[in-house]
């Protein structure tokens, strides 16, 4: 999936980039936590800076190693509008 095709998963791509990560090549929405190397400090910092930005509080309880990008971009969407 390209990040531009889903507005949720181009804001984790650019703050993910913004953070100083390297997304490297893999299709950027199969990408999970772990292996973009989020310990637990970045993956709150990034939730953070998506509620910066939409106004839209994401719980941390429910992203995992395991949680890709695009399952956090329906996330994301799942939650109630600010």
């Amino acid at each position: 999936m390209n990040p531009a095709d889903d507005t949720e998963l181009a804001l984790i791509h650019e703050l993910l980039i913004e953070m100083g990560h390297e997304l490297g090549d893999a299709p950027f929405g199969d990408l999970t936590v772990e292996r973009l190397e989020l310990d637990s400090l970045a993956t709150v910092e990034l939730l953070m800076l998506v509620e910066e930005r939409t106004g839209v509080e994401v719980p941390v309880e429910p992203v995992t190693s395991g949680t890709t990008m695009a399952q956090l971009a329906e996330l994301i969407r799942a939650q109630p509008a600010p």
